[in-house]
C-alpha cells in the first residue's frame, strides 16, 4: 500500500452529519494511531491518508525501489475486491496489507486499504529473507541500514490469530460509517468493542511506554497525580508504582545467528510485559534490548514488602530460564521521599552490582547515583570493554544506550549526543593501539549520521550506534573478518556513490584493498551475482528512482546513473523491468 497522487480526500469521506458515526469514525482513527496502522483510502486510483505509522517497510520500499513490486500488487488485490465485493487480505515482502471496500458498482469506487502489518512474530531467517528481497544484500547487525530495517520490523503491528479478523472488521465497520450506511448506535458499539479488542496487539509497547515515563525524573512525578488514575486502571494499576526493579540479562548466550539472540531478547521481554498484566499492580518496561523493568505498587510493612520483591525476582529469573537467560535483579523498596525515577536508577546500580559479581540479586544502596553520574560510569565501562578484550561491549553498550535515553528524556539530539560522545570514548583505546585505522573511524561515524530534517525514531538511532558496536566488538574478537566487512561495505558505498562514472571491478576492489578475484568471490558469495550484474542492479535502482523522482529527461537519468547511452539503457530497463523508462516514469506519477 503506497498512496501516490493529490493528497486530498475523495468526496465519499466527507463528514456524514450523525455526531454518533462522526464520534465512531474519530474513534476508529484513534485505534489506527494507537495500533501505528498506516490506513488509506483508494477512490478511482487517487490515494488519501487517514493515519501514517512512521518509519514504516513502505519507506525501505521506496528507498529500494521496489514500488514497482507494489503497484501491480495493490492493482490485483484491489481488482480482487471489485470482482467479489468482499474485504480481501494479501502479502508482499514478508507483511500483510487489508483491502476493504467503501463504495463499489459507481464510477467512484472506493477502498480502505490498511498496512504494512505481521501476522505473526517473524524468524531471523524470515527477516534475512525480506531484506535480501528488497536490498539484494545480506543482512547484517552491523550494517546501519539493515539495524533500521530490523527496528522498524519489531516495531510493525502483529495481527496473530483473531486480532486479523478484528481489525478487518473494524475497516468494515469504518467503511459503513463512510458510506452513511447502518444503525449509527450499533456501529458505535461494536466500534469501541473492537477497539478493547485490539489492545492486545500494543499492549506491550503500551506498558513499556507508560513504564518509561514512570522512571524518567522529569515525567515520574505525573504518575502520581489524578490526570493518570484512568491511564494507571487501564494498566491494570489501582495506585501509582513504588518500588522498582531492574533485571539485566546474564551471559545472552550469542549465538552464530546474532539476528537470533536480538529476537530472543524481545520475545522475553513481552513474556515479561504479559506476566505484569497477569500479575496485577505491576508495571513492566525494557532495560534497552537487554533487560527488564518491574514497577510495583504493592503496600505493606517493610519485611512483607521485601519478600513480596523478592518474589517477584525470583519469578522473573524463573521467567528469563524459559528463553535460556540468567537474570541479575537489582532491587530498591521504596523509602523516604525518593521519587521512583530515583529508586529505578538504584535498582539498576544494584543488578549491575550483582552482575559483575554473578549474583542473582541485589538491594540497592542508600545513596543512589544521579542519572548524569550513572551515564559517566557507564561510559567508562565502555572503554574498559575494550581494553580488556572482554566480550561484553554490546552489552554494556545497551545499559549505556538506555541510561543515554532516560537522562536525555528521550528527545533524539540529546541521546545523539551521549551516544556519539560513548562511541568516542570507546574508540580511543582502539585508536591508540593501532587495532582501529582512522578511515574506519571516519566510516563508522558517517553510517550513523543522518540527513538533517530526516524523519527517524529515538529507537532507529540506537539501533544505528547499536550496529557499529557490533562491528567494533567483532573487530576486537574477530578482526579479519570484521576487516573483510568494513572492506566490502566500504566498496559496495563507492560504487553507491559513482554509479554515474565508469567503474571496473580493479578500480572497485582497490578501494576495499582486496586483489580484484578475491573480491569477485567474496561478493558473489554475499549478493549471489557476479561484479558486473550487481553493479547493474545499483545502477537500475539508482535509474528508477531518478525517473520517480525527478522530471529529468531519461537520457539524463540515464547518464547520471552510469549507463553507456540511452539505447542500451532502454534496453536493459525493458529486459530487467519488464517496461520502458517512459512506462516506469507514468506509472510511478499515478
Amino acid at each position: 500500500m503506497r498512496p501516490r497522487g493529490p493528497r486530498k480526500l475523495p468526496p465519499i469521506l466527507a463528514p456524514p452529519p450523525s455526531s454518533s458515526r462522526t464520534l465512531s469514525i474519530a474513534a476508529v482513527i484513534t485505534a489506527f494511531q494507537e495500533l501505528r496502522a498506516t490506513v488509506s483510502v483508494n477512490s478511482k486510483g487517487n490515494w488519501g491518508t487517514l493515519n501514517v505509522a512512521s518509519p514504516n517497510m513502505l519507506e525501505f520500499e521506496a528507498q529500494y525501489g521496489k514500488e514497482l513490486q507494489r503497484w501491480p500488487y495493490n492493482d490485483r488485490m484491489i481488482g480482487e475486491v471489485q470482482r467479489t465485493g468482499r474485504p480481501n487480505v494479501g502479502e508482499i515482502f514478508g507483511f500483510c496489507d487489508v483491502f476493504v471496500p467503501i463504495e463499489l458498482g459507481t464510477e467512484a469506487d472506493s477502498f480502505l486499504v490498511a498496512g504494512p502489518f505481521a501476522r505473526t512474530r517473524p524468524t531471523s531467517v524470515e527477516i534475512a529473507d525480506r531484506w535480501h528481497a528488497i536490498t539484494n544484500t545480506r543482512a547484517d547487525l552491523a550494517d546501519p541500514a539493515f539495524s533500521r530495517y530490523l527496528a522498524v520490523t519489531l516495531d510493525t503491528a502483529t495481527l496473530d490469530g483473531s486480532l486479523l479478523a478484528t481489525f478487518e472488521r473494524l475497516l468494515e465497520c469504518l467503511a459503513l460509517l463512510l458510506r452513511g450506511q447502518g444503525d449509527a448506535e450499533k456501529l458505535a458499539t461494536e466500534v469501541t468493542s473492537l477497539n478493547a479488542a485490539l489492545q492486545l496487539a500494543r499492549a506491550s509497547e503500551r506498558l513499556w511506554e507508560a513504564a518509561r515515563g514512570m522512571v524518567d525524573e522529569r515525567t515520574s512525578h505525573v504518575w502520581r497525580t489524578p490526570l493518570n488514575r484512568d491511564p494507571l486502571k487501564r494498566l491494570g494499576l489501582a495506585r501509582p508504582p513504588e518500588h522498582a526493579l531492574v533485571g539485566l540479562l546474564r551471559d545472552p548466550g550469542r549465538t552464530l545467528d546474532p539476528i537470533a539472540d536480538v529476537l530472543r531478547r524481545r520475545a522475553f521481554q513481552r513474556a515479561a510485559a504479559e506476566f505484569a498484566y497477569q500479575r496485577g499492580e505491576l508495571a513492566c518496561g525494557q532495560v534497552a534490548d537487554h533487560g527488564i523493568t518491574l514497577l510495583s505498587g504493592f503496600k505493606g510493612g517493610s519485611s512483607r514488602t521485601r519478600s513480596v520483591l523478592v518474589d517477584l525476582a525470583t519469578q522473573a529469573t524463573t521467567l528469563a530460564r524459559r528463553f535460556d537467560f540468567g537474570l541479575c535483579v537489582g532491587i530498591a523498596p521504596a523509602q523516604g521521599s525518593e521519587s521512583l525515577a530515583a529508586r529505578y536508577r538504584a535498582a539498576l546500580a544494584a543488578a549491575e552490582r550483582a552482575l559483575r559479581r554473578r549474583a542473582s540479586l541485589a538491594f540497592a544502596e542508600n545513596r543512589p547515583e544521579t542519572s548524569a553520574a550513572l551515564l559517566t560510569r557507564l561510559r567508562a565501562r565502555l572503554a574498559e570493554s575494550v581494553e580488556n578484550r572482554e566480550n561484553v561491549l554490546l552489552t554494556r553498550f545497551e545499559r549505556y544506550a538506555e541510561a543515554a535515553l532516560v537522562h536525555a528524556n528521550f528527545r533524539i539530539d540529546a541521546v545523539e549526543a551521549h551516544l556519539e560522545s560513548g562511541l568516542e570514548r570507546l574508540a580511543e583505546p582502539l585508536l591508540a593501539s593501532g587495532q582501529l585505522d582512522r578511515k574506519s573511524f571516519e566510516e563508522w561515524y558517517r553510517s550513523v549520521e543522518r540527513a538533517p530534517g530526516a524523519n527517524i525514531t529515538v529507537a532507529a538511532v540506537v539501533a544505528s550506534y547499536r550496529s557499529v558496536v557490533a562491528d567494533v566488538e567483532r573487530s576486537i574478537l574477530q578482526p579479519t573478518a570484521a576487516r573483510q566487512g568494513r572492506s566490502k561495505r566500504r566498496a559496495i558505498a563507492f560504487m553507491r556513490a559513482n554509479l554515474g562514472k565508469p567503474l571496473t571491478l580493479r578500480q572497485v576492489s582497490r578501494v576495499a584493498g582486496f586483489a580484484p578475484h578475491y573480491f569477485s568471490r567474496l561478493l558473489k558469495a554475499e549478493q549471489g551475482v557476479g561484479f558486473e550484474l550487481y553493479l547493474q542492479t545499483l545502477r537500475l535502482e539508482h535509474a528508477k528512482q531518478t525517473l520517480a523522482g525527478t522530471s529529468l529527461p531519461i537520457g539524463r537519468a540515464a547518464e547520471l546513473s552510469g549507463f553507456k547511452s540511452r539505447t542500451y539503457f532502454q534496453r536493459v530497463f525493458r529486459e530487467t523491468v519488464g517496461m520502458t523508462p517512459v512506462e516506469y516514469r507514468k506509472r510511478s506519477s499515478i
